[in-house]
């Protein structure tokens, strides 16, 4: 029965799909659509519900949009200069398509990636959109990127289909709390 949970869990991306949808931000929307079909057919394959032969292709597809999002939506949404981000964004596709084709484990990739995340931000720090430490979007964001890494982790050492179904729950929410908080202003008083 947790193979279905990890498989189906998936489908929480259609909230996140179709707000961004909603909002004209249809890369974004693209984006994740895209993780969670590469996500739902490479559990489908692992949890052998249903057996693929792609030689690895989904189980490579996976790895690499699942990390390519957590760059998209905490530097594209964070920073205002997206366009001058299109050489970070092809040179971070690059590393992380050649981590996954290796296949280094999430030990080594997520710290590469948080790694790099930071190192970008910091290269365009005079860019980072104004967002005050009282916007209460800022801190669901924040609570829900740790519970999501937690889950992820505790998942690799047990229960793996149910913390990793709650990691996809999670993940796939995180993006709606980032525009949120991008977007969000406080009420004025009258």
């Amino acid at each position: 029965m947790s193979e279905y949970f990890v498989v189906f869990t998936n489908l929480g991306s259609l909230p996140t799909v179709i707000y961004y949808q909603y909002h004209r931000k249809y890369y974004y929307s693209l984006q994740i659509l895209l993780v969670s079909l590469f996500s739902f057919i490479h559990h489908i394959k692992t949890s052998e519900i249903y057996p693929i032969d792609d030689s690895g292709l989904f189980s490579l597809l996976d790895g690499w949009y699942s990390y390519l999002t957590i760059y998209v939506f905490s530097i594209y949404l964070f920073l205002s200069n997206h366009a001058e981000l299109k050489l970070e964004l092809s040179l971070m596709q690059m590393i992380l398509l050649s981590l996954t084709y290796m296949q280094i484990g999430a030990m080594i990739s997520l710290p590469v990636t948080v790694f790099l995340i930071f190192f970008i931000t910091g290269i365009h720090y005079q860019h980072i959109n104004k967002i005050s430490l009282s916007n209460p979007f800022l801190h669901l964001t924040f609570l829900f990127c740790i519970l999501d890494i937690a889950c992820f982790f505790i998942g690799m050492k047990t229960e793996y289909n149910y913390f990793h179904g709650f990691h996809h729950l999670l993940s796939f929410t995180v993006p709606i709390f980032v525009d949120k908080a991008i977007t969000f202003s406080p009420p004025s008083e009258t």
